[in-house]
């Protein structure tokens, strides 16, 4: 797909309604153990805005680097995309080349895998419909497929008007698979299945055996 960078000198940039601090983010990253370096650009993939954030540290694996996140930062401004390297390109003058960065969508492999169920079916065409991709799967994440805070937000409301079940946009982020989703669903729906309503509470010492 089409790629544009776009943002401000003074490293401020907006993106659905919010002006972002890119230095906030940096330093979010920069406390993960094992980090070594790290640069986050704003990104136009497909005509859409995104926050793509950049970093080095060998043992640094970028599901738990998002859960970190998720855990310090608003939802808006985790980035889409938190992809690895091994050392950042440098300008001439020994400044980190933002525009040699690599494209964060190559590299990501899609395996297709059915639904197995009828609520990771809902499920499946609630992403479809919100995210505006066809055919994907239980094993897709969801910023994989180009997920940020408002499509999240579609999502949430959308699950909660499906299944009746109330998740939190920051539990989308912190397990964004959709198998992960449906699974947290299914569990929170037989917890209040589960919940019989005036149930009679019996004392032991009222029974006689």
């Amino acid at each position: 797909g089409s790629i544009k960078y776009y943002g401000r000198i003074d490293h401020q940039i907006k993106i659905r309604g919010y002006r972002i601090e890119l230095e906030e983010i940096i330093s979010a990253m920069l406390s993960f153990e094992g980090l070594q370096q790290s640069v986050v650009v704003g990104m136009e993939i497909d005509g859409e805005k995104h926050l793509a954030g950049y970093y080095t540290g060998e043992e640094v694996e970028s599901n738990s680097l998002r859960k970190h996140l998720a855990g310090c930062l608003p939802e808006y401004m985790i980035p889409t995309y938190l992809t690895g390297i091994e050392k950042f390109p440098l300008t001439p003058n020994g400044k980190i080349d933002k525009r040699a960065l690599p494209n964060p969508t190559e590299g990501i492999v899609r395996e297709y895998v059915a639904a197995t169920n009828e609520t990771e079916r809902v499920l499946i065409s609630i992403w479809e419909e919100v995210i505006g991709k066809e055919q994907i799967g239980i094993k897709d994440n969801f910023f994989e497929l180009g997920g940020h805070s408002l499509k999240g937000i579609q999502i949430v409301s959308r699950i909660k008007k499906e299944f009746g079940v109330k998740l939190e946009l920051k539990e989308l982020f912190i397990a964004p698979v959709l198998e992960d989703v449906a699974s947290k669903i299914s569990i929170i729906q037989w917890a209040k299945k589960s919940e019989t309503p005036g149930a009679i509470i019996i004392k032991k010492d009222t029974i006689t055996l």
